[in-house]
């Protein structure tokens, strides 16, 4: 889990000590992000890897340099679905597996405006909760709808 200056969904500093299957890392920043954003009818916004179409998991990405965690999601939103995320929230920052090293993923919720617009080759969906469960990320997507109390 994490050790972070505030929990409030206010905005945090970043300088966690994650731990996860006896792992202990000191981050002075998240290495990625991710967000849930859930329309009215319950469903999730979400988006296919770029080489397997059956493989559903929450939009996000690698923080670039001196990037802020949430400029980075706002940008890999946009750049992976085409909408602009607003009323971005801080929830936490959760071990996440990348490449079989656990790194900090900072996790947000939000809005979003717009339309499904990308020229990247994948695919972006409003789905149940439950098809995210059973991708790459399932088991951290699991951790984030328990975080957030949503049903899967």
């Amino acid at each position: 889990m994490v050790d972070c200056d505030q929990t409030n969904g206010e905005r945090v500093k970043h300088g966690s000590i994650i731990v996860k299957h006896n792992i202990k890392m000191k981050q002075n920043k998240p290495f990625s992000v991710c967000v849930l954003v859930k329309n009215p009818e319950g469903k999730i916004l979400a988006v296919t890897r770029k080489t397997d179409h059956n493989d559903w998991g929450l939009p996000g990405g690698k923080i670039d340099g001196d990037e802020s965690a949430e400029d980075a999601i706002i940008r890999e939103v946009k750049e992976e679905t085409g909408y602009d995320l607003i009323d971005v929230v801080f929830k936490e920052t959760y071990g996440c597996n990348h490449n079989n090293e656990v790194k900090p993923c900072s996790i947000f919720i939000g809005f979003v405006v717009g339309k499904i617009e990308t020229n990247e080759p994948h695919l972006v969906d409003w789905v149940e909760p439950v098809v995210v469960t059973r991708g790459s990320f399932g088991d951290f997507n699991k951790h984030v709808f328990d975080l957030l109390n949503i049903n899967y």
